[in-house]
């Protein structure tokens, strides 16, 4: 037979070289390559029952960062009993919103509060910081007290969004905004209602002293500045405020100018569709030529303005909303 033979003989061939035939090579080719994706948050998830799981939450929200959610027991009130810190001069009874957090708070018809029990320092109850954004929702903030700084309840130099929120009972004693005090970057407030508010400067439920605040559909009533003007809203340092289809009612401002609503310092206010009536101090004042604050007034009702209906030295423009 020939084929054992031929076998034999490359048998004989490869004992003579030396050379055996091993497994294959694998076929070299590319190699895959992780790609390293850039940093980004996960959206995280709170929820909160008790005031120090609110704390607790706001801190692990901060730290963080990116997008977050604390939802709070549904009708719950929060009380307050102790300065947390003392940013931005003044104390606060929260941990304040840290830059690069984007929080929303979802109330649920809860309360957050300075506790009323005799005894409790004053402070306000949220500070958010620049960089940082804060939004409340279907929420009460009530019975913030400052002995000093701004801003009874709320203090904001970031991003701030209120919607259906109810703004009471707040105060300070000493300076501006009982309620809000906008210090810069933004605030939209949504269908919210500001009562009650007190301060010895001005704007006693919202000051706004620098940014730009739009308001729609908000309530302010029964405010009052005791010792000087705006005794619902203050706008100055050049801010921009919007405010359409708003209720500015039986608010009380005690200084100099009064108004309910006091522009001053550069400030420009829209108004669009609102209603301003029942004021115990007039309705607006602005001062264009002294302090270069402008109104542009549209579709706008004064009624039963007790001791003058406003006060707009120089010009103002009338615009089609």
């Amino acid at each position: 037979m020939w084929l054992p033979t031929i076998i034999e003989i490359g048998r004989s061939a490869l004992l003579r070289t030396g050379r055996h035939a091993g497994p294959a090579k694998p076929r070299r080719g590319l190699r895959p390559n992780l790609e390293q994706l850039e940093d980004r948050a996960l959206p995280s998830s709170f929820s909160a029952v008790t005031v120090s799981d609110l704390i607790a939450d706001i801190k692990a929200a901060n730290t963080a960062g990116g997008t977050n959610t604390i939802t709070l027991a549904k009708g719950t009130t929060f009380s307050l009993t102790q300065v947390n810190n003392t940013t931005d001069g003044s104390a606060t009874g929260l941990p304040v919103i840290a830059a690069g957090d984007n929080l929303t708070i979802v109330g649920n018809n809860a309360t957050i509060q300075r506790s009323a029990v005799s005894g409790t320092p004053g402070f306000r109850l949220f500070d958010v910081a620049s960089g940082a954004s804060l939004a409340l929702q279907n929420l009460t903030v009530q019975n913030g007290s400052l002995g000093g700084g701004n801003g009874g309840a709320i203090y904001s130099n970031g991003s701030l969004t209120l919607s259906g929120v109810t703004v009471t009972g707040n105060s300070n004693f000493a300076n501006y905004g009982g309620g809000v005090y906008i210090a810069g970057g933004t605030a939209n407030l949504s269908n919210d209602l500001f009562s009650g508010n007190t301060s010895t400067q001005g704007g006693a439920a919202l000051f706004v002293a620098g940014g730009s605040v739009t308001s729609i559909g908000d309530t302010f009533d029964a405010n009052t500045a005791t010792d000087d003007s705006g005794g619902a809203i203050y706008a100055t340092g050049g801010s921009s405020v919007s405010l359409t289809d708003d209720h500015v009612t039986h608010n009380h401002a005690y200084g100099n100018n009064e108004g309910a609503i006091y522009i001053t310092g550069g400030a420009f206010v829209r108004f669009c569709h609102d209603t301003i009536k029942d004021n115990f101090s007039g309705g607006i004042y602005a001062d264009p030529i002294v302090d270069g604050g402008r109104a542009v007034l549209d579709h706008f009702t004064f009624e039963h303005l007790v001791n003058f209906d406003f006060n707009i030295i120089g010009h103002y423009s009338i615009v089609d909303c």
